[in-house]
């Protein structure tokens, strides 16, 4: 497979990562990983369904034609909070890249995510402050993640649907922590449709 990196004008970028995964029902999986070179080409053997780039901390998606565009950049902001509207804090949220529209995979995802190399877990996760917010920058704009919170118990992770990079998605958790859920568009009541697990 041949995917070639530009930037917003059509320019080549060198030294870009790109990430070749692939989805399976078990979730989406790395399934190798290579830098461009001069002309911006990464090059891979092996079969994948989803492409992702990351340069100076700049994440980029797959578009047509095997390529990665690191074009114009935004925000995606979580903000997590219990049934009583209460912020939770200190909880881990994590973005799934993703070639399907909701319903996503499986939180079989962040097994991989923890080994993805040079820094790409650490991109696609965040850890909500005092006010139960997350944020992950430099993320392509118009972009669409899944999303996952995770308290540290495998039992208690959940898949909650989709977020838009350039707005903020809310995802509500019950007080017993069952695998119930939505993800609301900035402060709508209204979920966003298929994210309800």
């Amino acid at each position: 497979m041949r995917i070639r990196a530009v930037d917003g004008r059509g320019k080549p970028v060198a030294g870009a990562k790109i990430f070749f995964l692939a989805s399976f029902l078990e979730g989406t999986v790395l399934v190798t990983a290579g830098t461009t070179n001069s002309r911006g080409v990464c090059l891979s053997d092996e079969p994948a369904s989803l492409f992702l780039g990351l340069k100076d901390g700049r994440l980029a998606e797959s578009g047509k034609n095997g390529k990665i565009v690191f074009g114009r950049v935004g925000v995606l902001t979580l903000r997590v909070t219990d049934d009583d509207g209460k912020p939770i804090r200190d909880h881990l949220v994590s973005l799934i890249p993703s070639d399907e529209p909701p319903p996503l995979k499986n939180s079989g995802y962040l097994d991989a995510l923890q080994d993805y190399p040079d820094g790409l877990g650490a991109k696609l996760r965040a850890t909500t402050d005092a006010k139960g917010v997350a944020r992950f920058l430099n993320m392509p704009e118009g972009g669409h993640f899944g999303v996952i919170t995770d308290s540290g118990d495998p039992e208690s992770m959940h898949l909650y649907g989709s977020a838009e990079v350039g707005t903020t998605a809310h995802v509500l958790i019950s007080h017993d922590r069952d695998v119930r859920g939505h993800v609301y568009l900035g402060d709508s009541t209204t979920p966003v449709a298929g994210a309800q697990v």
